[in-house]
């Protein structure tokens, strides 16, 4: 096809209220890349195309870009966004439906906004603790390689040996008291079988006499 041919097709569609996707991209402020990239994820519906196989986009398509730019730009995901053209164009919608998307949205970029607070924390924390001189200790780059820090090691440790053994304890007394309470111990025939013989008393001599 002519150079000359081109202007005339493309100036054709513009005509019939189409326009280029150079023209769609300044209208909407999506890029012709995302542009294509949309079409082929199947946010927006495949573009028009002219005899040249030219892209093509109406006025209504143009908005869709729109729709969809504003809705990335609030960290909306691709499913999301699909989500949310679906009851854009749904005249049967409930609001309801739409404010539940969107409330969870806002539970996730708040789990987004700790998280990188968190981020935010470690490394400001890491950086007060390097000394940024010509030193090549770095407490950053221990970090990165995950090399523990010789305070917190030697904290860990003291953490994991075993406690000292605490002796038991017994209060006054109670060795007394527990051998006064035990239960005597009757002597058995094996005990008493072997046992010498008790020496006589006086008594007993002067009845055998």
């Amino acid at each position: 096809m002519s150079a000359a041919r081109v202007p005339a097709e493309l100036a054709a569609a513009k005509r019939q209220g189409y326009h280029s996707i150079g023209r769609a991209a300044a209208l909407s402020g999506v890029t012709p890349k995302m542009i294509r990239r949309y079409e082929e994820m199947g946010l927006i519906p495949k573009a028009a195309r002219t005899l040249g196989d030219y892209r093509v986009y109406s006025d209504e398509e143009v908005h869709t870009l729109r729709f969809v730019r504003r809705a990335r730009s609030l960290g909306f995901s691709n499913q999301e966004t699909a989500r949310l053209l679906g009851l854009w164009r749904n005249q049967r919608r409930t609001s309801k439906e739409v404010k539940r998307l969107a409330l969870s949205h806002v539970l996730e970029l708040d789990r987004r906004i700790e998280a990188l607070r968190g981020m935010r924390d470690a490394l400001a924390q890491l950086a007060e603790h390097c000394h940024g001189d010509a030193r090549p200790e770095c407490p950053i780059l221990d970090d990165l390689a995950c090399v523990p820090d010789a305070a917190a090691a030697e904290q860990s440790a003291v953490h994991t040996e075993a406690p000292p053994r605490t002796p038991v304890r017994t209060p006054a007394g109670a060795s007394s008291r527990a051998s006064a309470e035990a239960p005597a111990r009757r002597p058995t025939a094996a005990s008493t079988r072997g046992a010498p013989a008790e020496a006589p008393t006086r008594a007993t001599r002067r009845a055998r006499a």
